[in-house]
C-alpha cells in the first residue's frame, strides 16, 4: 500500500521533532522554515554554549559569551536543553554545588527567554549504585527547585528505557572529569532493567507528582553504570542500540508515565541491505502503542534526519514534503526481506531518509478502532466527578449521546429475544391474557423500549410495553415518541420506579386494579456494577415482578478490580486535593489508558479478580425481610440498629478479601474497577451456557461486548501510594510499603535477611458514592527476593486487598435515578456529558485526538477544549442558548450559526504552526474530501482565508493561461461575474445566458463545445441572485461525452452542503465554494476541492500564474503538509476561522449527507408551496430550475422592496433585496439553509412566512 492510497484510514500522526547535539546557536528563520517544510515540527536549542574553562564555586550570571538564546518572536517554539556538562549527581560536594548553580542560572535565563519546554539529562546514577540514594536526593532537590525558579516552565528529564552494561565506547564529559580517573569496576553481568525507572520515580515523587514535570525516554543505550564516576552519555552517545527490547513488564511501566518525548539517535536505526534505515517489530509495535495516546509524545531525532546548517535555498536535490517521491513498502523492506533483495543504486535513501522512513511508518499504523476513535481518545485519564443518581433530571442532549452506542442496546435486544422466545417455547403463563408484559424502568428517551417493541416482532410474541420515568422532561418526549414512532403501543408513566403500583388492568370502586409484570428491563449498571445504586432501585420495583417465573434483565452483574499504577491521574488527584479534601475520597470515572497493571497473571493469583456480585430478582424470603424492616414489623421491633427501616438495606452490603502477585518492584496509585452483567441467562436445557452479557472486564470485553462504550471504569485512588521496592542488599536499607488509607503514615519493614524483607500495613479508607460507601483496606507482605536472571532479577510482592461496601437506606422519595440518570454519575454516562448539578472542577478534554501541543504561551502540553459531540451541538442549535436576542438572518447567505459554531472561536489564540491547530485543520481538510464525496487521493482541498470570489480567481488565475479559451454558462449575476474574472486574467471567454430564471439547455452546450476547444467549461450550481438551479449531473454527462478534455468546474458557494454533489461519480474537476452559506460558518474562508486532473493543468503550466497569493503551485504542498497534519507555512490562515469551519463540518457529517439533501429539498417545497398559496411567483418557474436552499419572490407590483423588507425587519426576519441586472426591483430572496432547515425545533421557516404574510397584509396586498 502507498502512502496516498492510506488518506482515507483513519491513524494517529506522529509528531517528529530534532535536536542536534553539535547546535551551539539558535537556528535563523530561513533553517527554522527549511526544517518546518522536511516535516520536523519541533527543534531543540541550547540554554547556553559550552565552555572548558574551569568554573569558580560562586557561578556569575551568564554573558551574551555564554548563551546564543535571546528573547525572540519564535523562542517559545523551541525546546531547551540544560548544559550537559554539569552533574548534579556528584559527590563532590564543589561539583555539585556547582552543577545546582549552572542548572538554577539556565531555567531562570530560559524562563526569562520565553522558551516553555527545557530538557535536563538524567541522573548519572541509581539508587542500586555505590552512593545513588545520596546522588538521587541531590538530583531531585535541584529538579525540585528549578520548578519553582522555573514556575512557567515543563521540565523533561531524559531517561533510557532501562541502563545497558558497559560496552567500551566513549562518553561525554562532565565536570566530574575534571577529578583524578578512577579504576573502572569489573563489569556485571546482571542487569537491573526496572532501575532507571526507579530512579524517575524518585524524583518525581520527591517533586510531588508535579504537573509541570514529564519523561523524555531514550530509545539507545544510555550510560556505562560501571563507567567511572561522573561519566555520562547524553543525547549525542554513540553508543550502540540494543537489538532486543526489554521485557513487556518494563514497556508497560513507561507506558503509563507521562512522556514527552521518545528519543531517536542513529544507533536506534538499523540499515538493511539496501541502505535504508528500520526499525525492528518491537520498536515499531511500541511507537504505534504511544501514537494512540491523548498526548502523543513527540518523536525526537537526535543527530539524525535533515541537517539546518548545510540547507542550501537552491538544492534541487532537497525536496520539501509534499514534493518527495512517493514510498511504498518496496523502499522499506524488514531486515529480514532485505537479505534477499538485490541492491538497486538508483533506490539508495537520501540526506532525508530518516524522515521518509518516519513518514512511511506513520502510514503503517493500524485504523484505529472503535475504541481508539478521536472523541473517545480525547477523554483518556481524564477525571470525572460522580453524581447523586437519585437526584437529577438529565438534558436530551445527554440521553441523545448515550443512545449513540450500538453495542449496548444489540444486545440488551437479543436478551430479550431470548426471553420472550423461551418464554413462547415453555408455554409460560402471561400477566395479561395472550400478551407478555413487559416494563422498562428509568426509560429515558426510550431506547430500549424502541428494542424490546423490535424484539417482540422478530420473536412473534405479542407484547403489552409500558415505560416508566420519573423525569418530567423525558416523559414528555416519551409521550411523542409513542404518538410519533411507536403507534401508541407503549403505555407511558411518569413516576419513580420505586413507587409504581404496577400495569392497570382494571378500575374498580376502590381505585385500580394493578397487574404484574412478565419481563422488568432496566439500564441501571454503573462502571463498578452497583454502584449507581441499581440495587436498590430494582429491589424497590420488584413488588411488580410476576411470580415465579417473572425476568429481570439485567439477571446479575458483578464488579472487578485489579491494582494499577497510573501516575497522570494520580497527580491530577493529589492537585486538587489542595483545595478539595474528598479528592483521594472519590470513587472516580476515568477512561484509563496510560496505566500499568501491576500485578502478574500467576495460577491461582488471576490479574482481575471478582470482588462481589448480585442477582435479581432477589429471593422472596429477602424482599419480606425488607417489607418488614422498612414498616418496622415484628422483625424490626427490636431496637438498635434494626429499629424502625434500619437495616433494611443491609442485604446489599458486600464484603471481598483479595490478594494479588506483583513480580516486579512498582507502585500502586490505586485500584480499578470493572464490572461483567449477564443480561439474560436460559432456563432451557438445550440453551444453557449461551448467556447474553455485557462486559468492561478488560481480558472479556472483546469476548462478550466488542467495541461497546458506554461505561468507563471506576478509579478507587489510595492516598498514600503502595509501593514494592526493590530490596538492596545493603546493611541499613529498607523497604516500606503503604496501603491507600486516610492518614496512613509510612511503616519501615522488618528486617529479615539482606536480600529480603516483609513489610506490613493495614490502614482504612472510605470512599463514597451516592448512599453507599466503599471501604477500601489495602496491606501489602512484599517479599522481595533476587536472583541472578539473563535480563534482570524476579521480584515478588503480595498486595492484599479488603473491600467492604457499606450501605444505607435509600429514601423512597429520593426518585430513584432512570437508567441515564444513574449514568450521569460517571458510571454508565457516555464520556464528558455531566448531568444537571454536576460539579466540573476541570474543563473536559479536546473532542479529537490530542497531542502534547504548546499552550499559548509555547508550553508543550495537553490541550484544554471542551468537547462538544455532534448531538449536542444540534440540541444547541434549538436553544439558541448563548446567543443574544437578534432578528433571524434569513438571506441566502450569511446565515444564522448554530452555537457550537460561535463558541469554536472562542478558543484561545494559538500558533498557526502548532501542533493543535495543525492537527483540528488536518482533520477540517479530511472531512472536506467526505463532504464533496471524493476518496480520490489524488483530489486535493482548499481552505485559504478569503471569500467565494477568489475561488474564481483561483481557477482563472491557474486553470487557464492567457489566451485560452473558457466557456461560461450564466444564470444570473453570478455567472457574469465569473466572466469577466476569467477575461480580467487573459482568457478567451465564450458566454451562454440562459433566460431569467432558467438555465442554458444541453443542445446549446453541445454545439458550442464543438464549435471550438475550451480549456475550461465553468457553471454556476446554484446562482443566488435568481435561486436557478444548475444539473450538473447533465452537464458533466455532455461534457466528457463532447469534449472529454476540458475542466468542469462548478460554482458551489449556494450550493455545497445543501445541494447533492457528487465529486467523483460525476467526474467534477473543481468545486469552489466558502463558508458562510449552507455550511454554516462565518464570511472569510475560501472552500474548495481540485481533481487530480486540474492539479496535473497547474503543475504543467507554460507559464507562471500572474498572482502570487492566488497561486495553487505554492498553496499545494501547504494543503497537502496540513492534510497530513504537518505544519507549514506560506500565509497564515486563520485559526478561529478553521475551528469554526472544523466545527460545522462536524455537525454536517453527524447525519447521512442524503438526508440532508432530502431534508433541504423538504423545507424548499413547503417555502414555495406557502409562496404560491399567497398568489406570489418565484423567479425560477420550473420546479426543476429550482434551487433547494433560497427561493427568489417576485412581489406584487402594489409592493416596492424599500416597503417589504422594514416590515419583515421589524417581525425579526431578515431577507434581501433582488440582484439580477434585469429584474432587481422585482423580487426578494430568501434563503433557507443550514441549521434554519435542518434543526426541526428551530421556527425560523415558519415565522419567515408568517411574516412574510403579515408584512404583505400591511403593505395592502391581499392574497
Amino acid at each position: 500500500m502507498t502512502m496516498s492510497s492510506s488518506i482515507g484510514l483513519e491513524t494517529p500522526r506522529f509528531h517528529i521533532g530534532q535536536h542536534d547535539s553539535k547546535r551551539d546557536v539558535p537556528l535563523t528563520d530561513l533553517q527554522y522554515g527549511y526544517l518546518l517544510n522536511q516535516g520536523v515540527g519541533c527543534n531543540q536549542e541550547p540554554t547556553s554554549t559550552r565552555t572548558g574553562s574551569q568554573a569558580d564555586p560562586i557561578i556569575p550570571p551568564l554573558t551574551p559569551d555564554d548563551t546564543a538564546l535571546f528573547p525572540s518572536p519564535t523562542v517559545n517554539t523551541y525546546t531547551a536543553y540544560i548544559s550537559p556538562w554539569i552533574d548534579l549527581c556528584s559527590t563532590n560536594p564543589l561539583i555539585a554545588n556547582i552543577s545546582r548553580q549552572v542548572l538554577n542560572l539556565e531555567i531562570n535565563y530560559a524562563n526569562f527567554c520565553g522558551v516553555r519546554s527545557i530538557i535536563i539529562a538524567a541522573p548519572s546514577r541509581d539508587a542500586s549504585e555505590s552512593g545513588g540514594s545520596q546522588a538521587l536526593t541531590q538530583y531531585s532537590r535541584a529538579v525540585q527547585e528549578a520548578l519553582v525558579i522555573g514556575s512557567a516552565l515543563t521540565i523533561l528529564v531524559h531517561m533510557p528505557m532501562y541502563r545497558e552494561p558497559p560496552t567500551g565506547q566513549e562518553v561525554d564529559e562532565t565536570l566530574s572529569s575534571i577529578e583524578e580517573k578512577r579504576p573502572t569496576p569489573l563489569a556485571s553481568k546482571e542487569i537491573d532493567l526496572f532501575a532507571a525507572w526507579a530512579s524517575w520515580h524518585h524524583v518525581r515523587s520527591a517533586c510531588s507528582y508535579n504537573l509541570r514535570l514529564y519523561v523524555g525516554m531514550f530509545l539507545e543505550p544510555f550510560r556505562d553504570p560501571n563507567a567511572s564516576h561522573g561519566q555520562l552519555i547524553i543525547a549525542n552517545s554513540a553508543l550502540q542500540i540494543p537489538r532486543m527490547m526489554p521485557e513487556k513488564d518494563l514497556q508497560t511501566r513507561w507506558f503509563a508515565e507521562p512522556l514527552h518525548y521518545l528519543t531517536m539517535g542513529p544507533e536506534v536505526f538499523q540499515t538493511n541491505k539496501s541502505g535504508f534505515p528500520t526499525l525492528s517489530k518491537h520498536h515499531q509495535e511500541m511507537i504505534f502503542s504511544y501514537m494512540k495516546l491523548k498526548a502523543r509524545p513527540w518523536i525526537l531525532l537526535c543527530d539524525v534526519g535533515p541537517d539546518a546548517s548545510k540547507f542550501n535555498a537552491e538544492d534541487s536535490s532537497i525536496f520539501p514534503v509534499a514534493d518527495r517521491p512517493e514510498m511504498t513498502e518496496d523502499n522499506f523492506p524488514s531486515l529480514a526481506d532485505a537479505a534477499h533483495i538485490v541492491t538497486n543504486e538508483s533506490g539508495r535513501p537520501g540526506v532525508d531518509a530518516h524522515m521518509e522512513y518516519l513518514e512511511w511508518l506513520e502510514s503503517q499504523q493500524p485504523p484505529l478502532t472503535a475504541l481508539e476513535s478521536p472523541t473517545l481518545t480525547s477523554f483518556q485519564d481524564w477525571l470525572q466527578s460522580p453524581l447523586q443518581p437519585l437526584s437529577d433530571n438529565l438534558e436530551s442532549a445527554t440521553y441523545e449521546v448515550f443512545e449513540g452506542d450500538p453495542v449496548k442496546y444489540d444486545q440488551y435486544e437479543a436478551a430479550v429475544i431470548e426471553a420472550l422466545s423461551e418464554w413462547k417455547e415453555l408455554g409460560l403463563p402471561t400477566s395479561k391474557q395472550g400478551a407478555v408484559v413487559i416494563a422498562v424502568a428509568g426509560s429515558g428517551r426510550g431506547p430500549l423500549v424502541t428494542r424490546a417493541l423490535k424484539a417482540a416482532e422478530y420473536a412473534g410474541v405479542k407484547v403489552e410495553v409500558w415505560a416508566v420515568e420519573k423525569n418530567p422532561n423525558a416523559y414528555v418526549y416519551l409521550l411523542r415518541q409513542n404518538e410519533m414512532l411507536w403507534g401508541g403501543r407503549v403505555n407511558v408513566i411518569k413516576t419513580d420506579m420505586r413507587a409504581w403500583k404496577g400495569p392497570i388492568v382494571s378500575q374498580s370502586p376502590d381505585g385500580p386494579v394493578y397487574g404484574r409484570v412478565d419481563i422488568l428491563i432496566s439500564e441501571l449498571l454503573g462502571s463498578f456494577g452497583d454502584n449507581e445504586l441499581s440495587p436498590e432501585c430494582l429491589d424497590g420495583i420488584q413488588h411488580v415482578v410476576a411470580k415465579p417465573h417473572g425476568i429481570s434483565i439485567p439477571h446479575s452483574y458483578t464488579a472487578h478490580m485489579s491494582p494499577i499504577s497510573t501516575p497522570k491521574v494520580y497527580g491530577d488527584i493529589l492537585a486538587r486535593s489542595a483545595t478539595e479534601p474528598t479528592a483521594f475520597d472519590t470513587p472516580w470515572v476515568v477512561r484509563l489508558y496510560a496505566l500499568d497493571f501491576v500485578c502478574q497473571r500467576v495460577p491461582g493469583r488471576a490479574r482481575f479478580q471478582q470482588a462481589w456480585e448480585f442477582s435479581h430478582p432477589i429471593p422472596e424470603s429477602t424482599l419480606a425481610n425488607i417489607d418488614a424492616r422498612r414498616s418496622g414489623g415484628t422483625m424490626g421491633g427490636g431496637g438498635g440498629s434494626m429499629a424502625g427501616a434500619a437495616g433494611a438495606n443491609d442485604h446489599n452490603s458486600r464484603y471481598c478479601h483479595v490478594t494479588f502477585v506483583c513480580r516486579s518492584q512498582g507502585v500502586t496509585h490505586g485500584l480499578a474497577g470493572y464490572f461483567e452483567s449477564t443480561l439474560y441467562e436460559p432456563k432451557l436445557e438445550s440453551r444453557r451456557g449461551q448467556k447474553v452479557e455485557i462486559s468492561t472486564h478488560p481480558e472479556r470485553i472483546d469476548q462478550k461486548s466488542k467495541d461497546m462504550i458506554s461505561w468507563f471504569p471506576i478509579f478507587f485512588p489510595l492516598k498514600v501510594r503502595l509501593m514494592a521496592f526493590v530490596c538492596i542488599p545493603s546493611a541499613g536499607s529498607t523497604a516500606r510499603l503503604t496501603n491507600g488509607n486516610i492518614g496512613a503514615d509510612l511503616v519501615p519493614s522488618r528486617h529479615r535477611t539482606r536480600s529480603k524483607y516483609v513489610a506490613a500495613n493495614r490502614r482504612h479508607q472510605s470512599v463514597s458514592a451516592g448512599a453507599e460507601r466503599y471501604i477500601v483496606t489495602a496491606h501489602g507482605d512484599a517479599q522481595c527476593a533476587m536472583r541472578s536472571e539473563p535480563l534482570g532479577c524476579k521480584r515478588e510482592a503480595l498486595i492484599d486487598i479488603e473491600m467492604h461496601k457499606a450501605v444505607k437506606l435509600v429514601p423512597e422519595n429520593a426518585g430513584c435515578a432512570s437508567a441515564p440518570s444513574a449514568a450521569a454519575s460517571g458510571g454508565s454516562r457516555r464520556p464528558g456529558w455531566p448531568g444537571a448539578g454536576e460539579r466540573r472542577d476541570r474543563e473536559p478534554p479536546t473532542s479529537r485526538a490530542e497531542t502534547q501541543q504548546p499552550d499559548k504561551r509555547g508550553v508543550l502540553r495537553g490541550a484544554r477544549n471542551r468537547p462538544t459531540s455532534h448531538t449536542h451541538r444540534r440540541q444547541q442549535t434549538a436553544k439558541m442558548s448563548s446567543q443574544p436576542s437578534h432578528p433571524a438572518l434569513m438571506i441566502p447567505g450569511p446565515i444564522e450559526f448554530d452555537d457550537a459554531v460561535l463558541q469554536s472561536m472562542a478558543h484561545y489564540s494559538e500558533s498557526h504552526v502548532g501542533p493543535g491547530f495543525v492537527s483540528t485543520f488536518g482533520d477540517t481538510l479530511s472531512m472536506l474530501r467526505k463532504l464533496f464525496q471524493t476518496t480520490d487521493p489524488a483530489s486535493q482541498p482548499f481552505v485559504i482565508n478569503g471569500s467565494g470570489t477568489l475561488g474564481w480567481d483561483m481557477v482563472a488565475v491557474n486553470l487557464v493561461e492567457p489566451g485560452e479559451n473558457a466557456l461560461v454558462l450564466s444564470t444570473g449575476y453570478f455567472g457574469d461575474g465569473f466572466a469577466d474574472c476569467l477575461a480580467a486574467y487573459g482568457a478567451k471567454v465564450t458566454k451562454i445566458t440562459g433566460p431569467v430564471g432558467s438555465r442554458p439547455q444541453p443542445d446549446e452546450i453541445e454545439k458550442a463545445l464543438k464549435e471550438k476547444k475550451y480549456k475550461i467549461i465553468t457553471a454556476t450550481h446554484v446562482d443566488t441572485s435568481t435561486g436557478v438551479l444548475f444539473d450538473l449531473k447533465s452537464l458533466t454527462d455532455v461534457v466528457k461525452r463532447v469534449s472529454p478534455d476540458t475542466l468542469i468546474v462548478a460554482d458551489g458557494v449556494c450550493s455545497v452542503a445543501c445541494e447533492e454533489i457528487a465529486f467523483d461519480e460525476w467526474g467534477l474537476d473543481a468545486v469552489i465554494t466558502a463558508g458562510q452559506k449552507a455550511i454554516g460558518c462565518p464570511t472569510g474562508l475560501h472552500i474548495s476541492m481540485f481533481s487530480g486532473r486540474a492539479i496535473d493543468a497547474v503543475q504543467n503550466r507554460k507559464t507562471e500564474p500572474a498572482t502570487y497569493f492566488a497561486s495553487m503551485r505554492r498553496w499545494i504542498p501547504i494543503m497537502q503538509n496540513y492534510e497530513a497534519k504537518k505544519p507549514s507555512y506560506f500565509s497564515t490562515p486563520s485559526p478561529q476561522l478553521i475551528r469554526a469551519l472544523n466545527a460545522a463540518v462536524s455537525q454536517i457529517l453527524t447525519r447521512p449527507l442524503s438526508e440532508r439533501f432530502q431534508r433541504h429539498i423538504e423545507v424548499s417545497n413547503k417555502v414555495k408551496k406557502a409562496v404560491a398559496d399567497l398568489g406570489l411567483g418565484v423567479v425560477a418557474a420550473k420546479p426543476e430550475d429550482q434551487a433547494h436552499a433560497m427561493t427568489a419572490i417576485y412581489l406584487p407590483d402594489s409592493v416596492s422592496i424599500s416597503d417589504i423588507l422594514p416590515k419583515l425587519l421589524n417581525k425579526g426576519i431578515i431577507f434581501a433585496g433582488g440582484l439580477h441586472k434585469e429584474i432587481g426591483t422585482k423580487y426578494i430572496r430568501f434563503g433557507h439553509m443550514g441549521p434554519s432547515a435542518m434543526d426541526p425545533e428551530r421556527n425560523d421557516v415558519d415565522n419567515a412566512l408568517k411574516a412574510l404574510r403579515e408584512s404583505l397584509t400591511e403593505s395592502g396586498y391581499k392574497a
